[in-house]
């Protein structure tokens, strides 16, 4: 068996909409997950999403659509020559807290799904893509697909229980809104310690039982999007 941390980076196909994504706190109801992909044909994005939804070239990660804090985090459009920096900012996240609940197999799959080159394709593909970012290191990344599944959402594990998440996710549904209005729903995987963050932005449980594919283990959820365009999905307001 392939030692899943050797450092290959293996193409997965991009198509895969699976969401990791930690923010893991010692406060549960704070916490992101990881969810992983759901290997379903009907589910897969297969190169259907046209445009990049990157509104800047790759030469320059500024964007109009900029959120710069009073911190000065910023979240902005991810672009292609962020990928290689955030490829290693996922893995690092994904063996300090989420490797221990998923098998060699699992481990696998997400190296491959989160590879600068997976990363590249997936953005050429049109998901919406975010970064949070600080002087220029990476702290938070969110990805979305047009189809509404929420395949990637991580926060570094210094800066958890500081809003990061909340605000990648927030970033991903406004662009979502505005590039495919027609969505109505978003789902995503979460793994057992992410169950109260979701359920605290608004996701629904769709299964009580713990659930497994290829080695990632996961609860899944929904949230129903609100067809009133003033109303915050994120905070409910």
């Amino acid at each position: 068996m392939i030692d899943p941390w050797s450092g290959s980076r293996a193409r997965l196909a991009s198509r895969s909409p699976w969401t990791p994504d930690s923010d893991r706190t010692r406060d549960p109801s704070m916490t992101l997950t990881f969810s992983p992909p759901p290997f379903v044909t009907p589910q897969r994005p297969v190169r259907r999403f046209g445009r990049r939804i990157a509104m800047v070239g790759d030469r320059s990660p500024q964007s109009a659509t900029d959120d710069v804090g009073a911190s000065g985090l910023r979240v902005r459009p991810m672009v292609a020559v962020d990928t290689g920096r955030v490829h290693d900012f996922l893995i690092a996240q994904y063996e300090t807290f989420n490797a221990a609940d998923n098998t060699p197999v699992g481990h696998a799959h997400f190296q491959a799904f989160v590879s600068a080159p997976a990363l590249r394709d997936r953005l050429d593909e049109g998901c919406i893509a975010h970064v949070a970012e600080r002087d220029g290191t990476v702290l938070g990344m969110c990805e979305l697909h047009l189809d509404g599944y929420l395949t990637l959402l991580y926060v570094r594990g210094d800066h958890h229980g500081r809003g990061i998440g909340r605000r990648l996710l927030k970033q991903g549904l406004e662009t979502l809104h505005t590039v495919a209005p027609a969505i109505t729903v978003v789902r995503v995987r979460g793994t057992p310690y992410a169950r109260g963050f979701y359920t605290h932005m608004g996701f629904e449980p769709l299964a009580d039982a713990l659930q497994e594919d290829h080695g990632i283990r996961f609860h899944p959820f929904l949230m129903r999007l609100p067809t009133h365009p003033q109303r915050d999905t994120v905070t409910g307001t």
